[in-house]
């Protein structure tokens, strides 16, 4: 963050859902204001999948699924999804997060 965005948090947040927005064919200013944070927090997950713009279109379209779900507040769905998605979860073990 120092580096990238001059320690500018909401810069890098911004920057992490515009990357996601592009890399699965999403419409980033069409989140509701409420939603922003469940957005950004899960963006900067997203964005730090280097091959997240190569998924293939099904892994997209449950890409923007599992983003759904978790700014709707549905965690189990969300888990699901998450579940169901094998280039997520290898990603997400590979960065830790799993």
């Amino acid at each position: 963050m120092a580096h990238d965005f001059g320690g500018n948090a909401a810069a890098m947040r911004a920057e992490s859902v515009a990357q996601v927005a592009r890399s699965l064919g999403m419409n980033a200013s069409a989140w509701r204001e409420a939603d922003r944070p469940a957005v950004e927090n899960l963006s900067l997950v997203l964005s730090s999948i280097p091959s997240l713009h190569q998924w293939t279109s099904k892994e997209k379209i449950l890409g923007r699924k599992i983003i759904r779900a978790k700014v709707g507040g549905d965690e189990a769905l969300f888990l699901k999804l998450t579940q169901k998605h094998a280039a997520l979860r290898d990603a997400l073990l590979r960065l830790g997060c799993g």
